[in-house]
């Protein structure tokens, strides 16, 4: 199966980080190391690979993924933490689409999407709407 993902996904270029960890883990795992959440993931990654991979997405939100600890990405860098399960919620939906848009505009910005710059926009989306009010 580490044979069917590599061919499906350009020798693994095109994987997301999360599931570059996935298949990493499952290619040097001897057969002790691998648990049922592991092969879990690496059947789901196997799967939506034969479907035409596409990366994961938080809430269907193009460049927002989850690991199943929670850390959620954009692109492939770490930006925020959720609480599972209530992150897949629908009243979560919201807070992911904001993430996103702040996300966006880092990179409309110029600047790299980091939790730090994350945290200076939102500061500054603050001081803005309270000057505003």
């Amino acid at each position: 199966m580490i044979a069917e993902i590599l061919r499906g996904t350009n020798n693994g270029d095109d994987l997301h980080l999360i599931d570059r960890e996935v298949l990493d883990f499952m290619s040097d795992a001897g057969p002790c190391d691998v648990t049922e959440m592991n092969e879990l993931a690496f059947c789901e990654l196997c799967a939506r690979v034969r479907k035409g991979y596409r990366a994961p997405r938080l809430h269907d939100i193009e460049n927002l993924a989850i690991t199943r600890e929670g850390f959620v990405y954009w692109r492939n860098t770490r930006v925020d933490h959720y609480e599972l399960p209530t992150a897949f919620e629908a009243h979560a939906k919201p807070r992911a689409l904001a993430l996103a848009s702040q996300c966006r505009e880092l990179e409309r910005l110029g600047q790299d999407v980091t939790e730090a710059n994350l945290l200076a926009l939102r500061d500054e989306q603050c001081t803005e709407l309270a000057e505003a009010l």
